[in-house]
């Protein structure tokens, strides 16, 4: 029982004499799926997030995220005739994000932090566009829903840049460039190897307050 509340007030101490922070980021993500993608696609990024200061440097760090996915391709072929046609397709989704990190940050006045961690993401919404052309001439175009393909749940790691300006003890500016790469196939059908993953990276600017 001792040991239990030496744990609790030790824990109780540390969040006391910690410092909180709060902040929003907002920027651009550029995406990718592994092993399908020809080219990757922009899409916005936006953050509220937390982080707990323990000691001068180390920080550990969460918050709810929003992202936008997706990726896009090109195919051509010839038919028997020797008609030409061209296709593009484009995925597009969007996931809230959770992330977990912990970081080591440096500087005073002007500031920089290292940050490694794992996010876990959740599919909003999935959408690939098709467009089919004939001899340079649009032949069909549709749609359909991604969510009955990719799985509901995505986990991945990440490791974070920041370098940042603090006007006073409360008030800081940042500029934020994140990569990441997921875990798990996203898809819910087997795919041939190597699995198809979530991968990108993040650009963003963010206000930070202290509490």
């Amino acid at each position: 029982m001792n040991k239990f509340l030496t744990l609790v007030i030790s824990a109780v101490s540390i969040f006391a004499f910690g410092q909180h922070q709060v902040g929003i980021k907002s920027g651009v993500g550029f995406s990718q799926i592994t092993n399908t993608a020809e080219t990757g696609r922009l899409g916005l990024y936006l953050a509220a997030n937390y982080g707990f200061k323990l000691g001068n440097n180390w920080i550990l760090s969460s918050g709810i995220e929003y992202e936008e996915k997706g990726d896009k391709h090109q195919y051509s072929w010839m038919d028997m005739d020797g008609g030409r046609f061209d296709s593009e397709s484009e995925f597009e989704m969007s996931y809230y994000s959770l992330p977990l990190s912990i970081g080591y940050q440096f500087g005073d006045r002007f500031f920089g932090s290292v940050h490694i961690g794992l996010v876990g993401r959740f599919l909003g919404k999935g959408n690939r566009y098709y467009e089919v052309y004939q001899n340079d001439e649009l032949f069909s175009r549709f749609s359909n829903d991604l969510k009955d393909e990719i799985i509901r749940f995505d986990i991945g790691g990440l490791l974070e840049l920041k370098g940042g300006y603090a006007f006073n003890d409360r008030h800081a500016i940042s500029l934020v460039a994140r990569i990441n790469h997921g875990f798990m196939n996203i898809y819910k059908l087997p795919t041939l190897p190597p699995p198809v993953r979530n991968r990108g990276g993040v650009l963003a600017v963010g206000y930070t307050f202290n509490l």
